[in-house]
Order: C-alpha cells, then structure tokens, then sequence
C-alpha cells in the first residue's frame, strides 16, 4: 500500500516519554513492525496505518468504528488490517478519548 505506518501510544498522565520529536503530545510515533499485543488499522483516504492496542477493542467508540467497517467494507476485503471509514480527525478524537483499563496488578 505504501501507507506511513504509526504506533499509537496510550498516553500516560504527565509523562514526558509522550512527547514526540517536535515537542509536542502527539500520541503517534513511527515504527516498522506490528508491537505486540496490537492491530492493525487503516484510516482516512490515504489509508494510514495504525497499530492500536488490543485494549482499545473494549472502547465502545472504537467498536462503533469497527461496526462501521464491518457493514462497509466485510469482513473479506482482501487488503490486511482493518479498514475503519472514517476521517483521521474522527480516529484521533477516539483514540485520544480512550482511557485504558486500569491494572489489576
């Protein structure tokens, strides 16, 4: 595809690690590999491609995309990953908004 690949990275409260190299709370950093633990998405007209932690699966907004994704593309399109139709805004605005599940440890 040619996509940019990005690893989304769950923020954690005021830690500076968040930072990307511009200095800024961007929650997206280049990798090649899918991490483990990880899906992998693809969103907007340039088809970016996300690796979201498997946690997000339990987001019920996220879900909502990935029902979406599913009435619109199936489930046998044939490209890897998922496709979510949606804006990269849309994505963002989710993925931001997603507070992971505490530890039980």
């Amino acid at each position: 595809m040619g996509a940019d690949e990005y690893y989304w990275k769950i923020p954690s409260a005021g830690n500076d690690d968040d930072l990307d190299q511009d200095g800024g709370k961007n929650k997206i950093k280049k990798k090649k590999k899918t991490p483990k633990g990880h899906i992998v998405v693809y969103v907007g007209d340039e088809m970016r491609r996300f690796f979201v932690p498997i946690s997000c699966l339990k987001n019920p907004q996220f879900q909502e995309l990935l029902q979406q994704s599913a009435d619109v593309y199936g489930f046998d399109h044939g490209q890897g990953g998922i496709l979510l139709p949606c804006t990269l805004p849309t994505f963002l605005r989710v993925m931001i908004n997603f507070k992971p599940p505490k530890s039980s440890f």
